[in-house]
């Protein structure tokens, strides 16, 4: 009997169902999906504090990794970490995830736009470079699509920079440039 008054009093966590349907497509993966989940829980119970060992005991992940995930999720902008007094005028880190809700709900909003099939995109990036993309190269096709090149746009420049035997995120920016100046 007590560890279900323990299950019901350890509460619940408001997952937004966009973020678990969508979180690959806007460059996570399962782990990083799961400390994002975890700091959410956090911020939900009214704890913006930001506690990296919390997050080492309650995953799998060591403290090396943990450290580069949530790096990456301030480089990505989905997270925002602020030094700041408490009120014992200490030093802490908070931490908080309104640059994801901002980029989010403007997604969701424009849901119905066509918009470039970004997981197909990424899937012949990883496949033309033989690894997964860093987060540099996932910003910078991003930022394409965000410039309105197209999918078709894209994946030709891809292909100038194979036929180059040039596997460089940035050679491929300078191809996409090109063409638009050509086309203009």
């Amino acid at each position: 009997m007590k560890e279900i008054q323990k299950f019901i009093k350890a509460g619940y966590v408001s997952i937004p169902r966009y973020l678990l349907q969508n979180y690959k497509s806007i460059g996570l993966n399962e782990t990083s999906a799961m400390i994002l989940i975890h700091i959410y829980s956090e911020l939900e119970r009214g704890n913006d504090v930001f506690d990296i060992s919390k997050l080492v005991g309650l995953t799998t992940v060591d403290l090396k990794e943990i450290f580069a995930i949530v790096d990456n999720l301030k480089e990505m902008n989905y997270v925002e970490v602020t030094l700041k007094k408490d009120s014992n005028d200490k030093y802490c880190e908070y931490i908080s995830i309104d640059p994801l809700i901002e980029k989010l709900i403007p997604e969701q909003i424009n849901e119905k736009k066509p918009r470039v099939e970004t997981d197909g995109i990424f899937n012949k990036f990883e496949q033309a470079f033989s690894r997964p993309i860093t987060s540099v190269e996932y910003q910078t096709i991003m930022k394409w699509i965000e410039e309105g090149y197209s999918e078709a746009e894209i994946t030709y420049a891809l292909k100038q920079a194979l036929y180059a035997d040039v596997k460089n995120i940035r050679y491929i920016d300078k191809v996409l440039g090109s063409e638009r100046q050509k086309n203009e």
